[in-house]
């Protein structure tokens, strides 16, 4: 059998005027690094966890960022993690504490943030698990809106989440809970499927005399 592989400190800007996914353009470009790439690297470098998760892979990555851009060079997703491991006998990777961030009109509109995450490489789903959380922000930095929940499916393409697991959104002076969530970013509408329950507190405002 191969040998795992490490390529670390890696930094991937993909720009592409074709439809193509975001995983399979990611691994195209990882492979051919791959077959570059002079010397090797054991996996006796790694943490405990990750040994564990690169067993059976035929390459892995350490801090790894990707972003696709469109046409006119605006960024589109971007995609990084601390650790990444691809397996050859299903063409899926799998990646520790990963953050994926949607753009809009070039700017980062969501972050989503995961202790796991799960791919095809030749799919369109980013399948989230453990401590995941998205946030729709301003300015770069500050949270409008925040979905928590135990697992995620996100669609990055189509700015589009869904969950079957208990979700709590929270936003200025609110909070719901729910059982089950579809979320379409981009349009900012939200189906919560059941057991919602929820509060509002108006903010403070200033009353002119």
């Amino acid at each position: 059998g191969c040998e795992t592989q490490r390529i670390p400190e890696l930094m991937w800007i993909l720009r592409t005027k074709h439809r193509r996914t975001l995983f399979g353009i990611f691994v195209v470009g990882l492979l051919g690094a791959a077959a570059m790439r002079l010397g090797q690297e054991s996996e006796k470098h790694l943490p405990d966890h990750q040994q564990t998760a690169s067993a059976g892979a035929d390459y892995y990555i350490t801090q790894f960022s990707v972003t696709e851009m469109d046409e006119n060079g605006n960024p589109q997703h971007r995609l990084e993690s601390e650790y990444l491991a691809h397996f050859v006998h299903n063409d899926t990777v799998e990646m520790t504490n990963t953050r994926a961030t949607l753009f809009r009109s070039g700017k980062a509109e969501w972050q989503l943030d995961a202790r796991h995450a799960f791919a095809e490489t030749r799919g369109e789903i980013l399948q989230l698990s453990g401590g995941v959380s998205a946030r729709k922000i301003a300015d770069g930095e500050h949270t409008l809106t925040e979905f928590n929940t135990d697992s995620m499916k996100v669609w990055p393409k189509r700015h589009f989440a869904e969950t079957d697991d208990p979700v709590v959104i929270t936003g200025p002076g609110s909070r719901i809970d729910a059982v089950g969530m579809t979320a379409d970013l981009k349009e900012e509408q939200v189906e919560l499927r059941s057991a919602v329950r929820g509060y509002y507190e108006p903010q403070n405002q200033t009353i002119q005399p």
